[in-house]
């Protein structure tokens, strides 16, 4: 438990040591036990839940990893190492900006992809290439959908953030726990 009382300096290389009194150090944001957490961390723990989800969702075991391959440059990456390190340089990358809440956890929407094309990339290349990928894995029809679908206004609620987290954990926990395969008629998570 962090003292809030004021506190009086006494170091003689501070200005504050004339008498003046600080207040202590804001701690970092945990939460307490009991308080529910706020929708900016539940999106910020969406995020992260539902960017492991894609990544593993892309990529397959082959060797003691597991290796995905880029959805704009094709190149093939170990998103987690034998030894269970998930790598840094593959993320989750959105077709349309992950601004647009109604699309930011929409499986057709994220696909794995190398962190030069998600970052670096010339955008207009990279979306060119994130296009024409995207319509090979899941058809011109449904890339045309998602972006009508960009344009829709949507706040995500405490349940449905709450709910993608517990699913995208549940899924990359089943699925590391069972590097061979998915139950037939499995595919992955809808929202």
């Amino acid at each position: 438990m962090t003292n809030t009382t004021p506190r009086k300096t006494t170091n003689p290389r501070t200005a504050t040591n004339l008498g003046k009194t600080i207040r202590p150090r804001k701690t970092t944001h945990k939460l307490r036990s009991g308080s529910k957490p706020t929708l900016p961390q539940l999106v910020k723990r969406a995020d992260a839940a539902f960017s492991r989800y894609v990544r593993l969702r892309d990529a397959e075991y082959t060797g003691g990893q597991w290796v995905g391959q880029c959805i704009s440059c094709q190149r093939k990456l170990v998103v987690i190492d034998r030894d269970g390190h998930w790598n840094p340089a593959v993320n989750a990358g959105h077709y349309i900006s992950r601004g647009r809440k109604v699309l930011r956890w929409d499986d057709c929407n994220v696909n794995s992809q190398c962190a030069h094309c998600n970052a670096w990339q010339d955008k207009v290349k990279m979306l060119r290439d994130y296009r024409r990928n995207l319509c090979l894995k899941i058809g011109e029809n449904a890339v045309s959908d998602l972006e009508a679908q960009a344009v829709m206004l949507h706040k995500p609620t405490r349940d449905e953030l709450l709910e993608i987290i517990t699913d995208a954990k549940a899924y990359v926990s089943f699925t590391l726990a069972h590097p061979t395969g998915l139950p037939s008629g499995t595919t992955g998570l809808v929202y």
